[in-house]
């Protein structure tokens, strides 16, 4: 299933790509290249109602990577110092570092994002390593503490929670507006979900070889207290903080389209008001959450993310390029999109009921 996920989404991130390339510069909707956003998917299929979808279903998608996150620096943090710090003064310490790149250099510890590779690769290093169930010498309960069943209800949930870490589709229009050779970009599509999928893979099917059905889904809390599993819990804090200025800045972009994280006078003081409020707002969702960390990726996985990483872009595949592509790939969009709404109901459903809320 992992791996029919990455797939199905590295099709529609190439879709994606191929729908901005047509949009740019063309026609009365067309756009400059620096200034693509999310919703230009829907614009250029669908027009101004299209529009408001794609930028709609854009800003709850980063909500819930938001809320998500920042639970997880909450937990990392409360684990990193022993119990000293508790989840939520670990989440509003994340959010006031959060808030301070986003008014000044919001990618400014992105230029080392390519650590999210180092750290994978170490958590799958420390998979072979211990292989042995130690969560309970963790100092912090573990994040995730819901227990998923083996039917087809929990098989769906785990699926929706493979969407959510494979999505992120709605940022790829501002990296292709902020690429110097966009022309690179089918290649860096290949490198990063081939890559992604084979250590995604890898690292699922040697946690469950491992652990057995009770490995604990956030792998690291599996890990005995170490020096090395500090390494990686600091690692993985400084990979989760980089996102969150990221995610803020795209969504504030709709409220203030033309702020950037630097500059002075009243508009750097609107767009500062505007990212503070929204960090406020998913600061006290992920405190008011707690352990509803599942519920967000299992649910937001198979309704929000799911739209927004294979059913719009399936949509304006066959909306804009229908009569070009072959009656094979013609064929493939239309089970694949008739499968994602299934998937969105289906998996809603399920990881609801695996949540206890059904």
């Amino acid at each position: 299933m992992v791996a029919l996920v990455g797939a199905a989404t590295y099709y529609t991130a190439t879709v994606i790509v191929k729908v901005l390339v047509a949009a740019t510069g063309k026609g009365k909707r067309g756009r400059n290249r620096a200034d693509l956003n999310y919703d230009a998917l829907g614009q250029a299929a669908f027009g101004r109602p299209g529009q408001l979808l794609s930028g709609g279903v854009q800003i709850a998608e980063l909500s819930l990577a938001a809320v998500a996150i920042l639970c997880l620096l909450g937990d990392n943090l409360a684990q990193l110092s022993g119990g000293a710090l508790d989840v939520t003064r670990g989440v509003l310490l994340a959010s006031g570092v959060s808030y301070l790149l986003c008014v000044t250099r919001p990618d400014l510890l992105a230029y080392f994002s390519l650590l999210s590779l180092a750290v994978v690769l170490l958590q799958l290093a420390l998979l072979l390593y211990f292989g042995g169930p130690s969560a309970a010498a963790a100092p912090v309960s573990p994040l995730s503490s819901t227990v998923f069943s083996t039917g087809v209800a929990g098989t769906m949930a785990a699926v929706s929670k493979a969407m959510f870490c494979f999505g992120g589709h709605s940022m790829l229009p501002s990296q292709y507006a902020a690429m110097a050779a966009p022309a690179e970009a089918p290649r860096m599509l290949r490198l990063v979900f081939g890559t992604m999928l084979a250590i995604n893979a890898s690292i699922g099917a040697l946690g469950y070889a491992l652990y057995g059905a009770e490995v604990l889904p956030k792998f690291v809390d599996n890990f005995p207290p170490s020096g090395l599993t500090t390494l990686i819990r600091a690692a993985m804090a400084y990979n989760l903080q980089s996102t969150v200025p990221l995610v803020i800045s795209a969504i504030a972009s709709y409220a203030q389209p033309a702020s950037g994280g630097g500059g002075s006078g009243p508009s750097w003081l609107y767009a500062a008001l505007v990212k503070g409020a929204l960090l406020a707002a998913f600061a006290s969702t992920a405190v008011f959450l707690g352990d509803g960390f599942d519920l967000v990726v299992t649910v937001g996985g198979a309704s929000v993310v799911s739209a927004v990483s294979v059913g719009l872009p399936l949509a304006a595949n066959l909306k804009l390029f229908r009569a070009a592509i072959g009656s094979a790939e013609l064929a493939a969009n239309v089970l694949l999109l008739g499968a994602a709404a299934l998937f969105a109901v289906w998996g809603t459903h399920s990881g609801l009921q695996e949540v206890g809320l059904l």
